[in-house]
């Protein structure tokens, strides 16, 4: 959701974007508009980047592989490859120094990339829940959960999975495994 803008609207905006969530893609995308010198800021409901890792899936392993020991010499081919970085112009920041597992814990890439949000010192205002988006006029409107609003010209919507959507009982639940490990 982004409105185009001449450039005195656009100055009296309070940022040029306005980042709603600090999942990977959140991340990603902050990461990004840093290094371009963008005006910006991520609102993050919790008190963590990337809190769905922290908690969930159940079985803390993730289903895209570590690509650690890739037997390729070159480096952009292996990270095209790499499905748990992010990406930037650090090579040191890569999710392959967080664990040596081939299906890694989710645990494992939620401390990476809130290692990866502190390195680049980007812009996230954790704890602070948006109550509102509203484009009244010719920019976006967001509203917070502490009473500020805020102007901006683009709203990016990383919110990811908000909610799991899980029956309040599944007989044998704790019996499947996952990747080779017993998910109790």
């Amino acid at each position: 959701m982004c409105v185009l803008l001449d450039a005195a609207t656009s100055e009296s905006l309070d940022y040029d974007y306005i980042i709603i969530g600090a999942g990977p893609a959140g991340v990603q995308m902050a990461y990004f508009l840093e290094m371009a010198g963008r005006k910006y800021v991520v609102y993050e409901a919790t008190q963590y980047a990337a809190s769905f890792f922290k908690h969930l899936p159940r079985h803390n392993r993730l289903i895209s592989i570590n690509k650690k020991n890739n037997m390729f010499d070159e480096d952009e081919f292996n990270l095209r490859h790499d499905w748990n970085s992010l990406l930037s112009h650090n090579r040191s920041m890569r999710f392959t120094r967080y664990s040596d597992e081939l299906y890694p814990k989710a645990s494992d890439l939620h401390r990476y990339i809130n290692d990866f949000a502190e390195r680049f010192d980007l812009n996230i205002h954790y704890n602070t829940k948006v109550t509102s988006v509203s484009k009244p006029a010719e920019s976006f409107i967001v509203a917070t959960d502490n009473g500020e609003q805020r102007t901006s010209r683009c709203v990016l919507m990383a919110t990811g999975a908000v909610e799991e959507n899980l029956p309040d009982s599944i007989e044998g639940m704790h019996l499947p495994t996952y990747g080779g490990y017993l998910t109790s």
